[in-house]
């Protein structure tokens, strides 16, 4: 009855129990895959609620698994405390969401045209224009505020 016991037989126990251990320790949570995003929509300025609110409809959380503002806040500490945030991916985000959408510089574009045709009643290069106004948005200028601007620049020139 004494069977014998081969290191191989041993070593797969070895192997599946390193890993069933690995899974246990291993930090899962749902929102791990967004910690960059999160972290760069607050430093946008967005509200814990708000995100918390997005998540558990996006992500389809229910029960205890809906977070709120607290917990999110709480679960941010930790993200912190154990560096799990790439500061570098949040500053690339955070530029990322300061920049138009196209639809919205499609819209912002064609009111900076005809705001600069009504002021100077010449057309406009439309290439030209669309390079001043990628350069000169982000001042949070109104369009009357950047045809002016786009027109003084055209006048020193």
């Amino acid at each position: 009855m004494n069977e014998e016991i081969k290191l191989e037989e041993l070593k797969a126990v070895l192997i599946e129990s390193i890993e069933k251990k690995k899974k246990e320790n291993a930090y899962q949570h749902p929102l791990l895959l967004y910690v960059n995003h999160i972290e760069a929509m607050v430093k946008s300025g967005a509200r814990h609620r708000d995100i918390a609110e997005f998540f558990n409809q996006k992500l389809n959380l229910q029960g205890n698994a809906k977070f709120n503002n607290n917990r999110l806040a709480n679960v941010r500490a930790y993200w912190k405390k154990k560096n799990l945030i790439d500061f570098n991916e949040v500053n690339k985000l955070i530029t990322e969401f300061s920049k138009p959408s196209n639809t919205n510089e499609l819209i912002e574009l064609k009111n900076l045209y005809q705001e600069v045709y009504r002021t100077t009643q010449r057309t406009v290069d439309n290439h030209d224009l669309r390079n001043f106004y990628r350069n000169n948005y982000q001042l949070g200028l109104s369009i009357n505020e950047l045809a002016r601007k786009y027109v003084a620049s055209k006048n020193n020139n």
